[in-house]
């Protein structure tokens, strides 16, 4: 009776560590997204075809889209 115990907390707390972990990695990637989302409803709305794509994509997608304007903003040097 008490390994079944500890199997059922060992599985409650596996349960919850998880949901933790999962909160801590996804909302911050969601709010990372949410200006390259916006920026391709705009690109949409004005009647380019935007492609839907999954999550993890995305993300990429946007990584690739805010490196590109970082490096739009440098001055070049002389």
């Amino acid at each position: 009776m008490v390994f079944f115990t500890v199997v059922i907390h060992v599985l409650l707390f596996a349960l919850c560590a998880g949901a933790v972990i999962a909160v801590l990695v996804y909302v911050p990637l969601f709010i990372y997204t949410i200006p390259y989302a916006w920026y391709c409803g705009e690109q949409e709305a004005k009647g380019y075809k935007v492609e839907k794509v999954p999550f993890m994509q995305t993300v990429k997608d946007a990584k690739a889209y805010y490196k590109q304007k970082k490096l739009a903003k440098k001055e070049p040097k002389v």
